[in-house]
């Protein structure tokens, strides 16, 4: 797998960053995310006419993900991950390098990660903004805290635009 990661996000879960963006088969999600109920409901009745929320709850981890169409015969589909939110209480893989989430606060954040922090949207609850992705795709960021004692209580990412092209994946570490 080519890594063409934004550095900002070194040390974040190259499986999840290198996805972002890009449509696999039924058998690739669930080699990729494993193998979970709430996974497989969505991936067994495709549905090309809204986004699917599939909710790993275990790993404190939710995938929006978009069913497409394939092939010309209607037989084949492939999902694409839209966007995905790590629940900070239950996320047990890695964030990225700098970020603790127990005690950044929504200016701290956009420092260590945003592109452009000048263009950041900030409250004392969340921040918002982009960041350049892979192949000069566009992601939004957003993160979600307690302002009452400023812990980080979820990290959204969301792929913008068109989605890129597919890589060949590598099974998760």
């Amino acid at each position: 797998m080519t890594s063409l990661l934004p550095p900002r996000l070194s040390g974040f879960s190259p499986m999840l960053l290198e996805s972002l963006g890009r449509c696999h088969d039924r058998e690739t999600l669930c080699r990729l995310f494993g193998v979970s109920a709430p996974l497989l409901a969505v991936v067994r009745k495709p549905n090309t006419q809204q986004h699917q929320h599939v909710h790993l709850l275990g790993q404190g981890l939710s995938l929006e993900l978009r069913c497409r169409v394939k092939d010309e015969l209607l037989e084949q589909y492939e999902w694409g991950l839209r966007s995905f939110t790590l629940n900070a209480k239950y996320w047990g893989g890695a964030w990225p390098e700098g970020l603790d989430p127990s005690c950044h606060t929504a200016e701290e954040i956009v420092g260590l990660l945003a592109s452009q922090p000048t263009q950041a949207l900030i409250t004392p609850d969340l921040a918002c903004f982009a960041i350049d992705g892979p192949e000069e795709a566009s992601w939004s960021i957003l993160a979600m805290l307690d302002p009452s004692d400023g812990r980080l209580k979820s990290l959204s990412m969301v792929h913008m635009g068109e989605w890129l092209e597919t890589l060949p994946m590598a099974a998760p570490s």
